[in-house]
């Protein structure tokens, strides 16, 4: 294979980015102080991220800024003035989350190129076209996504695509998990996740309260959330080869060793790839054994890339690092803290281990004593029984005991090696140097991208007397390039009469070049303050170098950028009702009476119209309420879904739905096609002369005025604010202006969607080959150290799973000042709740709408109810 596919490393401070650069990776992706998904990460303050750009360009690499988190709108103006000194600076492209702030920044900065972090659930080649069309030059998809998807992606493109290849898996969508956010308001769509998927957890039957699984013990104080990591290195050939431009290594968060081990072994193997084309590549164990050894989970998995493999990607047993198994404890000497193992892999002084005495103590430190046969040595080896110490090893420690080695001293120091001589990586040049008797030297150095330099010797070269100057030793002296970022690949030597120079001065102009030519790369990447490359457009390989096809008016005034209503031509649109319920079931109730139901519209699961006669007979119900009737689509549409939405739902439309609810943008672009349709100038789809409306879903992160606007403008009548927000954000959007608002008021908010099912894993036993029968009856839950209780729904359709937070949020009370602020939907989400408490809950929402909070007095009873259940009041004053 000839194509050109990037290796892409991560670097959370300065060490971890010379790590990754020596390695041999072809561009490194940072976070700055704010706005970074990785807010606990060392980070780049601006001296050290332009040192970083600089030194990454001098060598021929790129350097990506990720400022991949969610913005209000305060927010989005502090981020765009942050971002002048990155962009002038001279990074390479922008990662991002927020479509608001991306849009401002196309308007701001149009000449920086924007990539589409993981954090926007982008899955289909729908969800590519639309950030195509928003002038997105690459996107980075989704973990969750097979060979053949990928393949069908890039084959349907022209922008670059991008795929996890190492590293973390998140076991939600990435941008769809609320989970630390609503356990403890640390969210990871604000770049402070507190990874509650690496805590211990209980699978129960929420009925009974009782353990769920295959036997006992499998259910109980497990990580059932926690993935291993993910591990490519073996079939790279295949990624390549579905047509992705870059392949990147999760770990902001890891060690320098760990970036300059991973990314090494990365670069040797896509290089081995590359060049094998079709004819495959074997794996070396040494590097498999090292690449456990610096950092895994129980193991490796291969991801989704060759499709759902259930509880063979998860590692229920510890959430951390195991390094590698070491061997079994024989026995324990407590006054010597001497620990005697039959070893399975070798120790030395200076490796790191533990000892898993039981779940929750895992006892180790640094190996400071060995002993073979009663003698003291540096190094035990595989086989040997040995004695080993440490003073941190201490407590009951029974035989039978797992010890494991989580470092390795000679594997470390060989990875600091890498990255602390700064001379490996050298960009090669062309060197021409004259030297023409009685004049002065020029010598002209150049790089393969365009750059170059010249210097002028300080003295005339004069006739040689006894020994002239010899092209080999002008050579040799060239070639003497130093700490310097570069070496020479060819010099060529014109050498004119019989001159004489002294060494001194050849020196000297080597480095008067090399210096010109260093401020040369270095200016030619910088920008000026619209983003654009001032050397006119010359790369290191990847980006437009500065051109942008945008759909945005590109403009820098901060009336234009920052009124989002003004700047989308929706301050005249309203949706035509006030202050009304929208009612959004998980599940149908039994037995439900939708005239009992005092909702302004119904939201109907897709799956319950899938029947055409049970689709009529609902429509007719949900109407004869006099509430408008949408089908609301999963969050998640790909698989069957994707598959159902395409055969049926325009028949399903026909019928006399009112619209749609959609929790993705790629969803939405599908939607589009399927129905044939253009966006009206208030959103919408028109069919004809009836007016499909769309809803936006609260997945879609809708957490400035920005996001609503672009959202409103690609086609939706409704948006539902990201329940992320608090009401002081909320009433800093100046919804007045923002009109068809929506916001969730009742209900339990998902806080994962995941194709990894926990009933599936647990019950059915589902792993690669087996049949999941985990959809059995039932309603089932993760119960967390707390006691708080997490429902878990399954969906057989598409054997994806949705994990609802443990608390219905309930706020009534708040209702008031949401309509002041310009809300005018008011959401009530219900998953297990029964007819009856459907009809109370709508009424006392309904009421106190109406009425305003005096109504809440009637309702007393019922808020007592609800509250025992377990209530929050979500972020409407804390946020995130």
């Amino acid at each position: 294979m000839s194509r050109k596919v990037e290796l892409l490393a991560p670097a959370g401070n300065r060490e971890a980015f010379v790590a990754a650069v020596e390695n041999g990776a072809d561009a490194v992706y940072i976070g700055g102080q704010k706005f970074s998904a990785r807010q606990y990460a060392a980070n780049f303050d601006t001296e050290e991220m332009e040192w970083a750009v600089e030194y990454a360009h001098l060598r021929g690499a790129r350097v990506y800024l990720a400022m991949n988190t969610l913005l209000d709108d305060r927010e989005i103006e502090q981020a765009l003035e942050y971002l002048k000194k990155p962009v002038e600076m001279g990074i390479d492209a922008l990662i991002v989350q927020d479509p608001g702030f991306a849009s401002a920044v196309r308007q701001v900065y149009p000449g920086i190129d924007l990539h589409a972090s993981t954090q926007m659930t982008i899955y289909n080649i729908e969800g590519v076209r639309a950030l195509e069309k928003e002038g997105f030059k690459r996107v980075i998809l989704a973990r969750e996504l097979s060979l053949c998807r990928i393949e069908e992606i890039c084959r349907n493109t022209n922008i670059e695509i991008e795929v996890f290849v190492h590293g973390a898996l998140c076991v939600s969508y990435s941008g769809q998990c609320l989970m630390s956010s609503m356990i403890g308001g640390r969210s990871g769509n604000r770049g402070k996740c507190a990874q509650p998927c690496r805590q211990r957890y209980d699978f129960i039957n929420i009925e009974t309260g009782y353990l769920e699984g295959d036997g006992r013990e499998k259910a109980a104080r497990k990580y059932l959330l926690s993935p291993r990591d993910q591990c490519t290195v073996g079939f790279l050939d295949r990624i390549v080869a579905t047509g992705v431009r870059s392949l990147k290594i999760e770990g902001r968060m890891k060690s320098p060793e760990y970036v300059a081990v991973v990314t090494g072994i990365y670069r040797k193997y896509l290089d081995r790839a590359l060049e094998a084309g079709d004819g495959g590549y074997s794996v070396d164990e040494k590097d498999l054994e090292i690449l456990a050894q610096i950092f895994n989970r129980g193991g490796f998995n291969r991801g989704y890339f060759f499709g759902k493999t259930g509880k063979d990607m998860m590692c229920f047993e510890k959430p951390k690092n195991w390094g590698i198994y070491l061997g079994e404890a024989i026995s324990y000497r407590s006054d010597a803290h001497l620990l005697k193992v039959r070893l399975a892999n070798p120790i030395s002084i200076g490796d790191g281990v533990e000892v898993w005495t039981n779940e929750d103590e895992s006892p180790g430190n640094i190996i400071t004593e060995i002993r073979v046969n009663g003698r003291r040595t540096d190094r035990a080896e595989k086989g040997q029984t040995a004695e080993i110490g440490s003073l941190s090893i201490a407590g009951k420690i029974p035989s039978g005991c797992k010890v494991y080695k989580t470092s390795d001293k000679n594997f470390l120091d060989q990875a600091r090696k890498s990255y602390e001589d700064k001379s490996r990586r050298k960009t090669a040049l062309h060197g021409f140097i004259e030297i023409t008797e009685g004049e002065r030297t020029v010598l002209r150095v150049s790089d393969d991208l365009g750059n170059s330099a010249v210097a002028v010797g300080d003295m005339e070269a004069e006739t040689a007397v006894t020994r002239p100057i010899s092209e080999s030793r002008v050579v040799e002296q060239l070639s003497k390039t130093g700490n310097t970022p570069f070496y020479f690949s060819k010099i060529d030597v014109k050498i004119t009469g019989n001159p004489a120079l002294p060494v001194s001065e050849i020196n000297s102009l080597r480095r008067k070049a090399l210096g010109s030519l260093e401020r040369e790369i270095i200016d030619c990447y910088r920008r000026d303050g619209r983003g654009y490359r001032k050397c006119g457009g010359k790369d290191t390989g990847s980006g437009n170098s500065g051109s942008n096809t945008a759909r945005a008016e590109q403009s820098s005034d901060p009336e234009r950028i920052y009124n989002a209503a003004e700047s989308f031509g929706i301050r005249d649109y309203r949706s035509g009702r006030v202050a009304g319920i929208s009612v959004y079931f998980a599940q149908i109730p039994e037995n439900i009476e939708f005239a009992k139901i005092k909702a302004a519209r119904v939201h109907i699961p897709f799956k319950y119209v899938l029947d055409r006669a049970r689709a009529e007979k609902t429509l007719f119900a949900v109407k004869g309420s006099g509430a408008e009737a949408f089908i609301r689509l999963p969050h998640i549409t790909s698989g069957n879904y994707d598959r159902l939405i395409r055969e049926k739902l325009a028949g399903i439309a026909e019928i006399g739905f009112d619209g749609l609810t959609l929790g993705n943008i790629g969803t939405l672009e599908a939607v589009k096609e399927i129905l044939g349709t253009g966006v009206s100038d208030t959103g919408g789809q028109v069919s004809g002369s009836k007016k499909f409306k769309l809803s936006a879903d609260y997945t879609l992160n809708a957490f400035n005025g920005r996001t609503v606007g672009w959202l409103r403008r690609s086609g939706f009548d409704t948006v539902t604010l990201s329940t992320e927000l608090n009401l002081d954000q909320i009433e800093r959007l100046k919804l007045h202006d923002l009109p068809g608002i929506e916001a969730m008021v009742y209900g339990r908010v998902a806080v994962m969607t995941s194709e990894y099912c926990p009933a599936g894993c647990i019950c059915g036993g589902a792993s690669t080959g087996r049949k999941c029968a985990g959809c059995s009856p039932g309603r089932k839950g993760l119960r967390d150290r707390t006691n708080a209780v997490f429902p878990v729904v399954t969906d057989n359709m598409d054997c994806r799973s949705s994990i609802y937070n443990s608390a219905t949020l309930l706020v009534p009370e708040l209702c008031g000042r949401l309509k002041k602020s310009g809300v005018e939907l008011f959401r009530l989400d219900f998953l297990f709740e029964d007819a009856e408490t459907v009809y109370d809950v709508t009424a006392m929402y309904s009421d106190v709408l109406k009425y305003g909070d005096e109504a809440l007095e009637k309702y007393a009873p019922l808020v007592e109810r609800l509250r025992a259940g377990g209530f929050t009041r979500g972020h409407y004053f804390r946020g995130v």
